[in-house]
């Protein structure tokens, strides 16, 4: 990331690795800023927090790191591929992915709030993820608010009609929050 990002100039600026850090820091708690700036190991204020959660963010949305790193496996050896790494390790046959919905807190909205007011009672974007055998992301679709159901994504999502091509292959996910599915090609639940 260190050719895209804003390189210190004096010896208080935040270096590269620490800019991350703390973003990676708010990323995993889906918290919006305080919490991140107020662990004490990083010692930043809110302000700088924002600032870096955005430098950060707006760097790994840049078309080199989305095509270099979320790669869904397209040709068929890459999926076979993917397939037999589930079933290496979990002895799954026909997995090619692994996907589930996450919350994610974000500030309220200026147009359309209604659309970002989660379940969970707060505002967010209900962003899909899938992950290979090997944890990596191949998926990411983050343009739904929260109060959208991760039945509609998935129902709308381009992966779907790909997914409907292929034979016996499954994607694994939650139904409810704890219960184990597997959707197959007509994305119906086993």
């Amino acid at each position: 990331m260190r050719p895209f990002m804003t390189q210190p100039t004096k010896s208080t600026d935040l270096s590269v690795e620490v800019k991350v850090l703390i973003a990676l820091s708010f990323y995993a708690t889906g918290s919006y800023q305080r919490p991140t700036g107020d662990i004490a190991a990083h010692s930043v204020a809110q302000q700088t927090v924002s600032a870096v959660i955005a430098q950060v963010t707006q760097c790994l949305n840049l078309p080199h790191f989305r095509q270099k790193y979320i790669k869904f496996p397209n040709s068929e050896n890459e999926r076979r591929a993917t397939i037999v790494g589930f079933y290496k390790k979990k002895h799954m046959p026909g997995v090619l992915g692994c996907i589930d919905g996450t919350h994610v807190a974000i500030k309220r909205p200026v147009e359309h709030e209604e659309r970002f007011y989660c379940r969970k009672q707060y505002r967010s974007l209900n962003v899909q993820l899938v992950c290979n055998s090997d944890m990596e992301i191949i998926s990411v679709d983050a343009s739904h608010g929260g109060a959208t159901h991760d039945a509609f994504i998935w129902g709308h999502h381009p992966l779907k009609a790909i997914m409907e091509q292929l034979n016996n292959t499954w994607f694994l996910g939650l139904l409810n929050d704890n219960v184990v599915a597997s959707f197959d090609v007509s994305c119906k639940t086993n």
